[in-house]
């Protein structure tokens, strides 16, 4: 009875460490985004010059 009791904790920790790494990778998306965004500004104006 003993290992039935300490094995839920490990298994719900198990579970929840991908829900505790979401705000860090919805930071991570969010910085890539505006990045993305950054470079399609410059490459529009270095195209806009060009043209």
């Amino acid at each position: 009875m003993g290992t039935d009791a300490a094995t839920p904790p490990a298994d719900r920790a198990a579970r929840e460490a991908p829900v505790a790494a979401l705000p860090r990778i919805r930071r991570r998306t969010a910085w890539l985004a505006a990045d993305l965004v950054a470079i399609a500004s410059c490459l529009a104006l270095v195209l806009r010059a060009l043209a």
